[in-house]
């Protein structure tokens, strides 16, 4: 194929995929040439369900090979990624398609953290949890190395593994109103 840019406005709510002889299929796949990919509404890309199967390749990542645009200007190099308000959960798998930042701003709005909802997001390196997320699921920063520094406010509980493997973790302030599961912060 020749598709070399798309763009994901407001309407999109799903990316469907199919499952054969232990392969995924994505809706792009085969498009060797495509290279941009413009997100005009944030907001509503971090809703979209089944985000992994964006790219060619199952769990893959967009700005491998590919550049992440917000609004028209590549996303790729900023270091601060903030979640717009209005946002109430983000998809399990949307902050892969923004591998360099290294702070990811939650907004007020923000009430569930996903199970694996940030895993293995190698360059975050703080993370403030707002108090309205009521739950913060198992293995959501699960080897996130990079992460020296997290803040918890929620109101709920922190999942099982929630922090396990992010080996560069330093300081953890816990003002949680919930139970912290085994395993939370395991090396």
């Amino acid at each position: 194929s020749a598709l070399n840019r798309i763009g994901i406005g407001s309407g999109v709510t799903e990316f469907k995929y199919h499952y054969s002889s232990d392969n995924y299929y994505s809706p792009f796949e085969g498009c060797s040439k495509l290279a941009t990919i413009n997100v005009t509404d944030l907001k509503s890309f971090c809703a979209i369900s089944n985000l992994e199967y964006l790219t060619n390749s199952y769990y893959g990542t967009a700005t491998t090979k590919n550049s992440l645009m917000i609004n028209g200007s590549v996303h790729s190099s900023t270091s601060e990624l903030v979640i717009p308000e209005g946002v109430t959960s983000i998809s399990q798998y949307a902050v892969r398609y923004f591998p360099n930042v290294t702070k990811i701003k939650l907004p007020s709005t923000m009430t569930k953290i996903a199970d694996s909802n940030f895993s293995n997001h190698t360059y975050l390196s703080e993370i403030t949890v707002p108090s309205t997320v009521t739950n913060v699921g198992s293995s959501a920063f699960y080897g996130c190395t990079a992460l020296k520094t997290a803040t918890l406010n929620n109101t709920g509980d922190i999942g099982y593994s929630a922090f396990s493997g992010c080996t560069a973790l330093q300081t953890v302030t816990l003002n949680n109103k919930g139970a912290v599961n085994y395993y939370a912060f395991k090396d």
